[in-house]
C-alpha cells in the first residue's frame, strides 16, 4: 500500500449515472488508495490553485480561498514537530494579514470610486 501524497486528489466527484452537472446526483470516485488511512481520518476540501493548462503562469489565489487555505494551515500545523509548526503557523498569520490589507484596500478603491461619481 502506497502512502498518500500531499497535494494530490483522493476522490473525485461524478455524476453517479452519468447525468448532465445540472441535475444529477452525485458520488464520490476514489482516486487514491485509502486503505492505509486510520478508520475516523476526516479528509478536507482545500482550495487548489489551478494553473489553467499553463504552468508559466498560475492563475493567483483569490482573497476568498485564503481565509481557509489559513484555517487549513492552523489546523494542520498542530501535527507538526517545531520549527516546522511555528514556521506554518507564522504562514497562516501572513496569510491572514495579507486578506485583511487587501480588503482595506480594495474598501479605499470603493470608497474613491464613490467619492468621484457624487
Amino acid at each position: 500500500m502506497s502512502a498518500i501524497k500531499m497535494g494530490r486528489p483522493v476522490a473525485e466527484i461524478v455524476s453517479a449515472y452519468g447525468d448532465p452537472a445540472d441535475f444529477a446526483e452525485r458520488e464520490l470516485r476514489m482516486l487514491a488508495d485509502i486503505q492505509s488511512m486510520p478508520i475516523g481520518t476526516k479528509l478536507y476540501a482545500v482550495p487548489v490553485f489551478d494553473s489553467g493548462g499553463d504552468d508559466r503562469s498560475p492563475r493567483r489565489p483569490s482573497t476568498h480561498s485564503a481565509p481557509s487555505y489559513a484555517g487549513y494551515l492552523r489546523r494542520h500545523a498542530c501535527r507538526l514537530d517545531q520549527p516546522k509548526r511555528g514556521a506554518i503557523e507564522n504562514a497562516a498569520t501572513v496569510i491572514e494579514l495579507l486578506v485583511q490589507e487587501t480588503r482595506r484596500l480594495h474598501q479605499e478603491l470603493i470608497d474613491s470610486q464613490e467619492k468621484t461619481h457624487d
